[in-house]
């Protein structure tokens, strides 16, 4: 497929989506529209030049669209500033920090293997953006997934949405067994943080 993403929105139908680059979120009369109320972060495995995208593995985030307010190609931080470069469809287990302060008003979304011991000290996106104008008072939390002709597998092994700064407990993370065939998929745990 087309990735996948992180979303909260107010309701959970989408009947009338488009599939595959519209993560089955939009279509082509309601992409942009302020009225969705719909915001996520996505995780995508494909480069499509219609909807800006920099390179086939990077991460974004979205509010009311589909076209990125906030890319970046897929990476983490190490000591000294360095980036190290992350392969989202390349069978490697990629641990996501969603963070929201809402006092700041800042949008912070972290990524870094499974094998990186610790969440990395600097974000990947930090994105200055107030979601109260955005989020209902009731509102849905989950992950879509754009299906189309490119094929592709994304395992979410676990995920949490917290107001405080517990994290998710990673030995009792489930395995993917090795009976199913993980060409171009990715598997993902996610903490997603709230600060009001």
């Amino acid at each position: 497929g087309h990735g996948f993403a992180f979303v909260v929105a107010p309701s959970t139908n989408f009947s009338d989506a488009t599939r595959g680059r519209y993560l089955d979120l939009f279509n082509e009369s309601n992409n942009r529209n302020p009225t969705n109320h719909i915001f996520s972060v996505e995780f995508d495995t494909a480069q499509q030049a219609i909807l800006m995208d920099t390179n086939a593995s990077h991460v974004a985030i979205n509010v009311n669209r589909v076209i990125s307010n906030a890319p970046a190609a897929a990476a983490y931080y190490i000591e000294y500033g360095k980036m190290e470069w992350v392969v989202l469809d390349s069978k490697t287990t990629i641990q996501a920090w969603i963070e929201y302060d809402g006092q700041m008003k800042q949008l912070n979304v972290t990524i870094a293997p499974l094998s990186h011991p610790l969440q990395p000290n600097r974000s990947l996106i930090s994105y200055p953006i107030d979601l109260s104008p955005i989020l209902l008072e009731h509102m849905y939390a989950g992950f879509s997934s754009g299906t189309d002709r490119l094929v592709s597998k994304h395992y979410i092994l676990g995920w949490s949405v917290k107001m405080s700064e517990q994290h998710l407990d990673l030995s009792r993370l489930p395995s993917i067994s090795d009976e199913f065939p993980l060409w171009k998929s990715s598997k993902l745990f996610l903490n997603v943080h709230f600060c009001s």
